[in-house]
């Protein structure tokens, strides 16, 4: 495994596990690079990933594999994953439905994971890696199977392969916010206008993202906070606020009981200095 410059105790961690496992640390780099180094370190026919903040669910790399072999022309599969929200309390299923085409990846945003992929080693060399355009982390992997879809099909497991544990909104449209940039950069190099669609839908999905941290600024009692969030989120998708479920969340009564009670708060507390 690669630690990418972690801050934490994840050195301390790893040398428990002693010689069963391999582990590089390097400068942060971001998700593209590390991903690279471990598969340059790396031996076997078909590679496999792994993400900090997942769990690998019992029999993803033997339900992967076994398809991979049935189907020679295949150059990854991936499955399902069961998504945990930032506060630990709710799960859901997040399933694909089927195994996207080059051209579905072109239109369409897809529910693919990196650590629910297992790839082809030599798949992964005629790319050349996922690319070190992308600094941070978010989008290397979406046109990773973007560009390894040009070389044959994409299989699909229809069951659940791993657990991925989701961080606030707020945090997860901050993290992913310059990578974004350099996907739409990079799509729009390769693929010109046949790369609209995906760019869209992925402008989409940063929209919702900062209009989930807005809802959660107004039940912080943040009115400043969702103001700037609802800003950035038109900046991605201008008629946003004529979505109604979003619209739905963000405006509910209990929002502006809390940001009323937030308010009075702050009030009072200025009255008695």
């Amino acid at each position: 495994m690669v630690d990418d410059g972690s801050t934490d105790s994840t050195p301390d961690v790893l040398r428990g596990f002693g010689n069963r496992i391999t582990a590089v640390r390097q400068d942060n780099a971001g998700a593209a690079m590390a991903r690279n180094k471990a598969v340059s370190l790396s031996h076997g026919k078909y590679l496999a990933f792994l993400d900090a903040d997942d769990v690998w669910l019992p029999g993803r790399l033997a339900r992967t594999v076994e398809l991979l072999e049935r189907k020679p022309g295949a150059v990854m599969a991936f499955g399902d994953y069961i998504c945990v929200d930032h506060s630990r309390t709710r799960s859901e299923r997040v399933s694909a439905g089927r195994a996207p085409t080059h051209q579905d990846l072109l239109r369409h945003s897809w529910s693919i994971l990196p650590s629910a992929v297992t790839m082809r080693r030599t798949a992964f060399a005629a790319v050349g890696g996922f690319s070190e355009g992308f600094q941070g982390c978010g989008g290397e992997d979406s046109f990773m199977w973007l560009r390894v879809s040009e070389y044959g099909a994409i299989e699909y497991v229809s069951e659940a392969l791993m657990v991925y544990r989701g961080s606030a909104p707020s945090a997860v449209s901050l993290k992913y916010e310059k990578s974004r940039r350099t996907f739409i950069r990079l799509a729009r190099q390769r693929y010109g206008d046949a790369a609209e669609g995906c760019i869209r839908e992925s402008s989409g999905y940063f929209a919702g993202l900062c209009m989930a941290a807005a809802s959660e600024e107004l039940e912080a009692g943040n009115l400043g906070g969702a103001l700037r969030m609802i800003g950035r989120a038109m900046r991605y998708r201008p008629l946003v606020m004529l979505n109604r479920p979003i619209a739905a969340r963000l405006f509910r009564a209990e929002n502006f009981r809390r940001l009323l009670r937030s308010l009075r708060g702050r009030a009072a507390s200025e009255a008695a200095k």
